[in-house]
């Protein structure tokens, strides 16, 4: 009988043993799987034009080479002084990514059939160089647009002040689309529109000031002529004083003053960039006619609402507000 407890209880060690060398075994598997595949593999080809002096540059090419760690080859930065008709990378890429204006202008260089997708441009700019004539351009060409949907922009202005019928904005030739489907939006969304064409810095606070007597908020375009270092705190100062709200394009804007702003961050641009790559290395497709960031946040200056007697929500409830509004849509 002793013997029969003995043994049992040997057993039981050993299977203890062996229970525990099993989870051990188990999780170094998990730690190995998790070093081999935290990184993504890229089996194309992938060339990066741009400036890594620019820091908004050199983040997103971090970004990139972390996210393909494994295949450290497949990735090429070049300058956008480096490329000229015959600059031998540009033949073994399968994909380019371009990253600024400089970086787009450069591929007009290049008589590769390599497909391009350019970052870091409005729709507007961007459109310009996706529209390229056939006849010169033979690759396929996309974009990431640097600016938020109206839609989206709207939809935000609906969440804050529900109770806002008249809107402003100012434009200048290089805002003169978006300014087109923000009217054609508005109007649709019910709201009735003030804007005025801005042909130079001189006639800039004039305009702005008639705008301000028929509105209750004011849009800010991406339009370097209108908003720019020198501009922005007269504009805001502007919209204060006739407790006027501003919605940005950044979160700096909201930072010097604006009262909100939708926007993607440089995170976001990296997430939808690799997703992108992913989707070209699969089905060898980019989106047709270029495409807006799909990950977004909401920044709101709450100080800025509570001297103006404002209420508006929390980032976090606006951005989940987007989420179902474009959801429903």
């Amino acid at each position: 009988m002793n013997m029969d407890v003995q043994q049992r209880q040997q057993q039981i060690k050993e299977g203890s043993l062996s229970a525990r060398n099993y989870h051990f075994f188990m999780m170094m598997v998990a730690a190995f799987s998790f070093l081999l595949f935290s990184s993504a593999s890229l089996a194309e080809k992938l060339m990066i034009i741009g400036d890594i002096n620019q820091p908004i540059h050199q983040q997103l090419i971090n970004g990139l080479k972390k996210e393909f760690s494994q295949a450290p080859n497949s990735l090429t930065v070049a300058h956008p002084n480096q490329i000229t008709k015959n600059y031998s990378p540009v033949a073994k890429a399968e994909l380019i990514i371009s990253l600024g204006l400089s970086a787009a202008k450069s591929t007009n260089n290049l008589t590769s059939d390599t497909p391009i997708f350019y970052t870091l441009l409005p729709k507007s700019l961007a459109n310009r160089f996706i529209d390229c004539v056939a006849q010169t351009c033979t690759q396929k060409r996309s974009a990431l647009f640097l600016d938020q949907p109206v839609a989206r922009q709207l939809n935000l202005i609906k969440l804050i002040f529900p109770e806002v019928k008249q809107i402003s904005f100012l434009y200048g030739d290089f805002s003169a689309t978006s300014a087109k489907e923000l009217s054609k939006l508005s109007k649709r969304s019910g709201y009735e529109t003030h804007s005025a064409h801005v042909k130079n810095g001189d006639e800039l606070s004039r305009k702005l000031n008639q705008l301000l007597q028929e509105s209750e908020l004011f849009i800010a375009l991406p339009d370097p002529l209108i908003h720019n270092r020198q501009s922005i705190p007269q504009l805001l100062l502007s919209t204060y004083r006739h407790n006027i709200p501003i919605f940005g394009f950044s979160k700096s804007y909201v930072s010097a003053g604006a009262i909100a702003a939708v926007f993607s961050s440089t995170n976001d641009l990296i997430q939808e960039l690799i997703s992108t790559i992913k989707t070209h290395e699969k089905s060898g497709q980019l989106p047709r006619g270029g495409s807006y960031p799909s990950q977004y946040r909401v920044e709101v200056n709450r100080d800025v609402a509570r001297s103006m007697n404002l209420h508006t929500p929390p980032p976090t409830q606006l951005h989940n507000g987007l989420l179902e509004l474009e959801a429903g849509s």
